[in-house]
């Protein structure tokens, strides 16, 4: 989807009193229009993500690490809590360059609290476009690349990648980091691409031969979003570009969920509206040439340099004194004289009375009337004012405000000055300690402080003195002993602790603001998943009595069912309660098993082979079964092989094929014996081998487990030592925190090659 701005701008541009000349005021209509495209390519592997978002204005890549405690993908995580940040408020006025850096800057304090092992990283890459300019905020490795001309560079500092560290200035990787904030002054051509790894040398020459032998738009992003499976990229092209003051609106392009359309328009003027057609679309006007009404002719400059006011003259004789005057006076009537010989009329004085260089004695300026054709007399000039501008030729006449200004710069070079000396003084002086440093200054051996907050961004107070940094804010040195530490949140509430701290020792304070959140479901027989800035916390009905206070983006989802989202505010001590929307039940789908052995001759349809789906007995090959939307398992029997097993994620409506091949090099399934029940109270860990034959190194193992009716949440499971191909994982305590009392799980090994080995759909009881 396209759209084109045009506006109208009438202004006065130059207006000159009527003295020797004059001009009326000019009109000019100026039409402008930005068009900028963007096209995304997510990658196909965890831990990376790209993402353009039309609605709200910024193209986001990032890769990181996961660890052990992390639900989702920690990028995917950092993608919802920009999202949120980002969505129009209408009630807050702060820019979106500023809520950008607190987001960013609130999730590496998050990942600084975590304890060291199971703390990650995440490496980030932000361009926002808002109110016609562009920024790249980067944080980590995440390069920023611009095609210009035929040339391709790198836009920001270059951090090479350095295997499995983490890389430098990435959101988790150190106590402080450096965020690198990029303005983008785009042009008419450019292309940025924005890419989740760096590219190489070769790459990069690849990459800038096939762009500049693109042939179109569309050939230029495809080319710039292009790689690897595994290499997230945006590609942001600019086809029109404007001058400052255009403001962007982005609007997603039509047929495709990966591509946008930026279109900017200029800001239309106080008072004024743009023309809009009667058919209501708007059209191109055209704009007319500029015109100017001519200068006076060429006799009339001619009179009015020969008519010098006598006013003038007599004020000329007044400042200059007797001798200078008789000059003056002499000329006047030398000038004349070459009047009436038909001298050429050319002035030989300037209009303050003074000869210009190369002129003779005997030639001067004649002091004639006024003649009557003028509009009106140019008035005499005070004494002590600046002199008239010459008439010889068509001088201009120096603006009124230029006196202002230059008094107005002079003063601005002061306070500049005064402002830069105040800052380097204290430095070469030297700077008093702070009041909290004080304290701990007498007695040689002081404590340090570290103070981290959930939410982060909270103003301290240190026994009553403020201390500059925000939470979280790490190294407050203080003096040995107790003290009173006060954090503030503004509406969202304060909190004071005490906190003792020995000789030379540290002290953290981790203290919370802690709301409750309820969720329900629209259509209580139907279960819902809740997702709470991008984590599942459970499915309905859930509470949660220990949510943190402020702003939360919550989405309800399902298997087959459309997600909706609605955004939250929790307050500190408060409880809100949420309906998410069921919607229109979704329709079943058809799945067909059939049964093939492999002999010498090929593969042969087999018939007659049982069935199992999710564990019950559904009939013989070939099969056809209508199943509620989502994850089912299957399991094909044959005498003398091994049981084929199979999970499937079932479409609403669809029709899906399953095929299980019996032959000499069959494989053998995951086998577990499910336990009578789990505890919530007291979670043990489910363990699980490998078949025989399998090796460990090159396999992966997960559990996935779901409340009845809910979608599968997906754990890495770990091999419980290095000989055994035993692996264990606990139950994520958001499934187990179910109303039916009741979890399905099954287990899923990867390959290195891509081979996946399942296990059947278990259900288990769940007891307190």
């Amino acid at each position: 989807m396209q759209a084109i701005c045009h506006q109208r701008v009438e202004r006065r541009v130059d207006t000159i009193r009527r003295r020797p000349y004059c001009a009326e005021a000019m009109k000019t209509a100026v039409s402008t229009q930005v068009l900028i495209q963007g096209l995304v390519r997510s990658p196909d592997r965890e831990g990376a993500l790209a993402h353009l978002d039309p609605e709200r204005g910024f193209a986001f890549v990032a890769r990181g690490a996961m660890s052990f405690s992390d639900v989702i993908d920690p990028t995917i995580w950092v993608k919802e809590k920009l999202s949120l940040a980002l969505a129009p408020q209408g009630d807050s006025d702060e820019p979106p360059l500023r809520r950008a850096i607190s987001t960013l800057r609130a999730v590496h304090a998050e990942l600084m609290s975590r304890p060291d092992r199971e703390r990650t990283w995440i490496s980030v890459l932000l361009v926002l476009i808002t109110d016609g300019e562009g920024m790249a905020l980067i944080a980590g490795d995440c390069p920023c690349y611009r095609f210009r001309s035929g040339v391709l560079s790198r836009l920001g500092r270059n951090v090479s990648e350095r295997g499995t560290a983490p890389p430098a200035g990435s959101l988790g990787s150190e106590a402080q980091v450096k965020l690198e904030m990029i303005p983008l002054v785009t042009q008419e051509g450019d292309c940025y691409i924005l890419s989740t790894h760096s590219l190489r040398e070769g790459e990069l020459s690849l990459l800038a031969r096939d762009l500049a032998s693109a042939r179109d738009l569309v050939s230029l992003l495809r080319t710039a979003s292009a790689g690897s499976s595994e290499n997230g990229r945006v590609a942001i092209a600019v086809r029109s570009g404007g001058g400052p003051g255009v403001r962007p609106v982005i609007e997603p392009a039509s047929g495709a969920a990966v591509s946008a359309t930026i279109v900017a328009r200029p800001p239309e003027p106080p008072g004024a509206a743009a023309a809009v057609p009667p058919g209501g679309a708007e059209a191109p006007e055209e704009i007319a040439p500029l015109e100017l009404e001519p200068i006076e002719p060429a006799e009339r400059i001619g009179a009015l340099e020969r008519s010098v006011p006598e006013s003038y003259a007599a004020a000329v004789r007044a400042e200059a004194g007797r001798a200078l005057a008789a000059d003056v006076v002499n000329a006047a009537q030398e000038t004349g004289a070459a009047q009436e010989t038909g001298a050429p009329p050319e002035s030989g004085v300037e209009a303050n009375g003074a000869r210009r260089a190369g002129d003779s004695e005997g030639e001067a300026v004649a002091g004639a009337e006024p003649s009557e054709e003028e509009a009106a007399p140019i008035s005499s000039r005070p004494v002590g004012l600046p002199s008239w501008p010459s008439y010889g030729a068509l001088g201009e006449q120096r603006p009124w405000y230029e006196w202002i200004a230059l008094w107005g710069g002079g003063a601005l070079a002061i306070v500049a000055l005064a402002l830069l000396l105040r800052a380097i003084l204290p430095g070469i002086l030297g700077t008093p300690p702070a009041k909290v440093q004080q304290a701990a200054t007498p007695l040689g051996t002081g404590g340090n402080l570290d103070l981290f907050s959930d939410p982060p961004g909270a103003a301290v107070k240190v026994d009553g003195v403020p201390i500059e940094p925000r939470t979280p804010a790490t190294d407050v040195s203080v003096a040995p002993g107790r003290h009173r530490v006060e954090m503030d949140w503004g509406v969202y509430g304060t909190r004071l602790d005490s906190v003792v701290v020995i000789p030379g020792g540290r002290a953290t304070l981790r203290p919370r603001l802690l709301g409750s959140v309820g969720f329900r479901s629209s259509d209580p027989a139907r279960v819902l998943d809740v997702y709470v800035d991008g984590a599942y916390v459970g499915s309905t009905p859930v509470v949660l009595e220990s949510l943190v206070v402020g702003r939360h983006l919550v989405r309800f989802g399902g298997p087959g069912l459309n997600t909706s989202a609605q955004e939250v505010e929790v307050l500190q001590g408060t409880h809100v309660e949420l309906t998410g929307s069921a919607g229109a039940i979704p329709p079943k789908g058809r799945v067909t098993i059939r049964s093939a052995l492999l002999t010498d001759a090929g593969f042969e349809a087999g018939r007659g082979d049982p069935v199992w789906a999710d564990g019950e007995m559904r009939g013989v090959t070939p099969l056809s079964v209508d199943l509620k939307p989502g994850t089912h398992s299957f399991r094909v029997v044959r005498r003398g092989f091994p049981p084929q097993i199979s999970v499937l994620d079932v479409k609403p409506g669809g029709e899906q094929f399953l095929s299980a091949e019996f032959g000499t090099h069959s494989e053998e399934p995951l086998r577990f014996s499910a336990p009578s029940s789990v505890s919530r109270a007291n979670p043990l860990p489910l363990t699980i081998a490998l078949p025989e034959g399998e090796s460990y190194q090159s396999m992966v193992l997960w559990l996935y487990a779901a409340p009845p009716g809910g979608t599968f949440q997906p754990r890495r499971m770990t091999r419980i030592d290095e000989a055994s191909k035993s692996y264990a994982a606990l139950l994520p305590p958001e499934v187990l925190r179910n109303s039916a009392r009741q979890v399905k799980l099954y287990f899923k090994a990867v390959g290195a090659t891509g081979r996946e080995i399942y296990s059947e759909i278990y259900s288990v009881p769940v007891k307190d």
